[in-house]
């Protein structure tokens, strides 16, 4: 789905739905009108497509609906929480000294630089695995011993990781998660698949809870109290 925003009186809203001819109409849109006119964007109206459409559109070579189109408010607000979680992921990492980043977490049993570096390769898996999810696609059959043993390898690997770089990729990761999360319709957040890993089916979002959102939270609590002065 390639989107369009309208701006109006300060309010951002999701009212255009600009499509390449070949691309199917959103299944939860509601067709109002149908113009062959290439979109122009005015001072009241601030239009925002993704990756080829962008030129597509300047050049006046795209056909465009318009539909009223909701974004979903459920993974408008899942992103938010990733948002906040990654932020405040962020802002540890980045007041953690370098002595600091040598510090151990007792449960992970590895250094925070480590950690922070494990986060940042899940925001990017977990991406992954949220679109595969809501494409309805087959999930992964990893295992937990194949997930014990990349994990031991990536802590060696990253153990004294320098904070410029994992600062980076949690930037780059997390911003692309984000956007995955936040481009969702209920439909796909709805959308079940089984998981070898946990041996149940699970809906995109609740992967999203358990392994975007999840694998932030659960790892700022271990750098935290590992951060934490000693009594």
């Amino acid at each position: 789905m390639i989107v369009a925003s309208l701006e109006h009186d300060g309010v951002q809203q999701l009212l255009l739905s600009v499509q390449v001819d070949t691309l199917p109409a959103p299944p939860y849109a509601t067709h109002t009108s149908e113009t062959t006119q290439p979109v122009v964007p005015t001072p009241r109206a601030l239009i925002c497509v993704q990756h080829m459409a962008s030129a597509a559109v300047a050049s006046g070579c795209v056909t465009v609906r318009e539909w009223e189109v909701s974004m979903s408010q459920r993974a408008a607000a899942l992103a938010d929480r990733f948002h906040q979680a990654r932020e405040e992921f962020i802002r540890t990492i980045d007041g953690c000294t370098t002595d600091q980043l040598q510090t151990q977490c007792h449960g992970e049993q590895c250094s925070i630089a480590a950690l922070a570096s494990h986060v940042a390769g899940v925001h990017a898996l977990g991406a992954d695995l949220v679109r595969t999810a809501a494409a309805g696609e087959p999930l992964p059959t990893l295992t937990i011993d194949d997930i014990n043993a990349m994990n031991a390898e990536q802590f060696t690997r990253d153990a004294n990781r320098p904070k410029e770089d994992i600062l980076r990729d949690l930037r780059t990761h997390g911003d692309a998660a984000e956007q995955v999360v936040r481009q969702l319709s209920d439909a796909e957040l709805d959308q079940t698949g089984y998981l070898p890993l946990l041996g149940r089916e699970l809906t995109t979002a609740q992967i999203i809870e358990s392994v975007v959102i999840g694998d932030v939270e659960g790892h700022l609590g271990s750098i935290t109290e590992a951060t934490q002065p000693r009594a």
